[in-house]
């Protein structure tokens, strides 16, 4: 009698199995994530498959070393882990600062007779690229895909692809591209970029000419291939190609292009290219705005090298030492200098100091010049140019004397502004006199 007239006793209500997965979801920490683990362990849904596998997967979010070894431990003790589980760990620690982690991870898959799938070779493939060197275990793995039957499906083969082209070995790379019965936009451009990175430019161009549907990483790893090789006019002709067939540039498409312009001295072409990027609204990063400032400075134009510079709202080591130099290239040693010490007044450091200003007292050896091309290009210039514009001059060699103090008469008689630069720095014309000062 007395039991039953005692209170009934509370029974706890744990968490089903949709309800877990749900809390799992809506988890944001490690803490909340292990007392979710902690009623799957009392309700036995630890020892299941599905529920282990979204735990799993959680926990993974996170490349953290403290929470992939607590992963770790819940595969450990997963009766019959899955293919999902393994290639959730694999992909996790190819991720995470340990990738070698993801190869012994692999070798324990195979030791517990679990199979793979088309996912677990790219993931394992991903490890070997942040390994690189790696090309022991690539091989490895190859002659496993190879063995699975799984080389000729394509997100694998442009995985493989892939680390063959970054690491230079463009001859296993083209026999894995031969092997594609249907190589898509990754493919081919993997491809290509394996080419330009062992410097093999005729092979990848050739494969350029054959891609039928071009996007706008074809465009660009040929243009970068290009400027790499410091061939800067076949990078700024197919730039203009790809204008011609309307294809957008993205950031790294304008900067090669814009590194291919200051070397090669084509002013107009840059200038066309910024205001590209200003009706296109397109934000002039640390990236752009150090190509610009370097473009311009290079092609003369430093006032506006000075205009962007300024304009930026973020700068970088890298754009600091472009304006900088680029005074320095102009004999604007005082500038040049109050730059330096107001990018130290920003609390920023140069990466070597040695390298970021130019000696501006060193005078560079004489040259034997025996045809004096810039009188030529000056004579062309006044016949061919409106009165009043400025002349700009490029030559590889250094200005002798004679055609220094020539171009001095000349800018003062015909009141021209002329910029010419040699192979150590720009001289600028004007009124008799040159920025140089008449030492160079």
């Amino acid at each position: 009698m007395a039991a039953l007239l005692s209170p009934p006793v509370k029974q706890v209500v744990l968490p089903s199995e949709a309800a877990c997965i749900s809390l799992l979801e809506k988890s944001s920490c490690m803490k909340e994530i292990k007392q979710i683990h902690a009623h799957m362990i009392k309700t036995g849904l630890a020892l299941h498959t599905f529920p282990a596998s979204r735990l799993l997967a959680t926990i993974c979010q996170s490349f953290d070393t403290g929470c992939l070894n607590y992963a770790w431990q819940v595969l450990g003790r997963t009766d019959d882990a899955n293919t999902l589980m393994w290639n959730t760990m694999i992909r996790a620690y190819s991720c995470s600062g340990n990738p070698d982690e993801a190869i012994l991870t692999y070798v324990l898959m195979l030791h517990n007779a679990a199979t793979w799938n088309t996912y677990t070779f790219p993931f394992l493939l991903k490890a070997c690229v942040e390994m690189l060197p790696a090309m022991e275990e690539t091989k490895q793995i190859h002659c496993h895909i190879i063995k699975s039957g799984l080389a000729s499906e394509i997100y694998t083969a442009n995985s493989l692809l892939h680390i063959y082209a970054k690491s230079g070995d463009s001859f296993s790379a083209q026999r894995v591209f031969d092997g594609i019965p249907c190589p898509d936009a990754v493919s081919w451009n993997s491809m290509i970029d394996g080419y330009v990175k062992s410097g093999l430019l005729g092979m990848a161009r050739k494969l350029f000419d054959l891609m039928e549907r071009k996007n706008v990483i074809t465009w660009t790893s040929m243009i970068t291939g290009y400027v790499d090789n410091c061939l800067f006019k076949e990078a700024l002709e197919l730039f203009r190609e790809m204008q011609v067939m309307e294809i957008e540039p993205d950031h790294m498409t304008l900067a090669s292009t814009l590194s291919a312009c200051a070397q090669f001295g084509a002013l107009d072409q840059g200038k066309w290219i910024h205001n590209y990027i200003k009706n296109k609204r397109i934000q002039v990063d640390t990236v752009l705005g150090c190509v610009l400032v370097d473009m311009y400075a290079k092609c003369g134009e430093v006032d506006e090298a000075l205009d962007v510079f300024r304009k930026m709202e973020r700068r970088n080591v890298p754009v600091w030492t472009a304006m900088i130099n680029g005074l320095a290239l102009h004999g604007r040693a005082i500038e040049a200098l109050q730059l330096f010490r107001e990018m130290e007044g920003a609390g920023l450091k140069p990466n070597n100091t040695e390298n970021l200003l130019l000696d501006l007292e060193e005078e560079e050896k004489e040259t034997a010049i025996h045809w004096h091309s810039e009188k030529l290009a000056l004579a062309f210039g006044l016949i061919s140019m409106e009165p009043g514009m400025t002349i700009h001059i490029v030559k590889n060699l250094r200005i002798c004397s004679d055609c220094h103090n020539a171009t001095k008469l000349i800018s003062k008689v015909y009141s021209r502004k002329i910029i010419m630069r040699d192979r150590s720095r720009f001289h600028c014309f004007m009124d008799g006199s040159c920025s140089c000062r008449d030492y160079w």
